[in-house]
């Protein structure tokens, strides 16, 4: 396609999803239009299009130093960055993100510099002012609040999204950050609660109740009663031996695909470092048709840089994943 028309398709697009947002959604332009906002905006868009690789599927010269400067030896294909990234990078099994530590927290400043290069530190913000969804990953109780909250706030900023789409599944509350302390801790610091909030059955057992239960508990933008809900409920994943695990990003994705969503754009909400791994995941298992923008908070900042690495070896390999499927 000529690149004019492109563009001239995109500027129309884009024109149409502001009309239909001050439409049924009505916002204040004037606070949505600050410069600073939207310089942000698109610088942020910019980095997260194409961040590891190119149109060529060709490693960046960012990615390329990063994986030199930590002494990750490959041929320079993806699949060489993945086995040697794998083999270096990936925790055990087992192991959740916040059990795992190195040495590499001896060059942490160095480190984070390097990473915010691929953009895995940083606040990413949304590039449009309308969605068809919003997606909230399922995580920890706390994460879930936070991921929330961080909605609402661009809510507040005039971003609006016709439905809310909540990603669970069965996996088992964790006892000690999931504790019926911490879900029923009204004076928590992601999420405040409505004042006419109060328990009503048994506490939740699995991720997608708690998500359900998180929802309950806050006070709702204004204006968000327009948005429609929907609750994802992924069941534990039988494997090979027999055993049970618990439902990954994919799982829920696809479950969400099952019920037969109509097509359209999604801002899907993570945070740092997890921003490029889960979109594209989320690519990988979205059919085409479905316009996908990941957006989420900065990374917390005394985040082991473990938890960094093996996340980009899991962006690196969910990248060859997308890769394959798509062809």
């Amino acid at each position: 396609m000529d690149i004019r028309l492109k563009m001239f398709i995109q500027a129309c697009t884009a024109c149409c999803a502001w009309y239909a947002a001050a439409k049924y959604f009505p916002l204040d332009i004037r606070k949505a239009s600050k410069k600073g906002y939207y310089m942000q905006v698109l610088s942020n868009y910019c980095m997260r299009s194409k961040i590891l690789f190119n149109q060529k599927q060709k490693p960046k010269k960012e990615l390329l130093y990063f994986l030199r400067a930590l002494g990750i030896e490959h041929d320079g294909t993806l699949s060489g960055m993945v086995q040697s990234t794998q083999k270096a990078w990936l925790r055990p099994d087992g192991k959740e993100r916040w059990e795992i530590s190195d040495n590499n927290e001896k060059k942490r400043e160095k480190i984070l510099g390097l990473l915010k290069n691929i953009s895995c530190v940083d606040e990413l913000l949304p590039s449009q002012d309308f969605y068809n969804y919003a997606v909230i990953l399922g995580a920890l109780a706390p994460r879930v609040r936070s991921r929330l909250a961080y909605l609402f706030k661009q809510w507040e900023k005039g971003i609006r999204f016709e439905t809310l789409v909540f990603l669970g599944g069965a996996r088992p509350l964790h006892p000690t950050f999931e504790s019926e302390a911490i879900l029923c801790n009204t004076h928590n610091k992601e999420l405040p609660f409505s004042d006419t909030w109060k328990l009503k059955g048994d506490m939740p057992s699995t991720e997608a109740e708690m998500i359900r239960m998180i929802f309950d508990q806050v006070e709702l933008p204004k204006g968000f009663e327009r948005v429609s809900i929907i609750f994802i409920n992924t069941q534990m994943q039988e494997q090979q031996d027999g055993s049970l695990s618990r439902p990954n990003t994919a799982d829920t994705v696809e479950q969400w695909m099952n019920g037969g969503p109509k097509e359209g754009s999604c801002l899907v909400v993570s945070n740092q470092p997890y921003i490029g791994y889960q979109d594209s995941v989320v690519r990988t298992f979205l059919p085409d048709s479905f316009e996908v923008e990941t957006v989420g908070s900065a990374a917390d900042k005394d985040l082991p840089i473990a938890v960094y690495l093996d996340t980009v070896a899991r962006w690196l390999y969910q990248e060859q994943r997308r890769v394959n499927t798509k062809r």
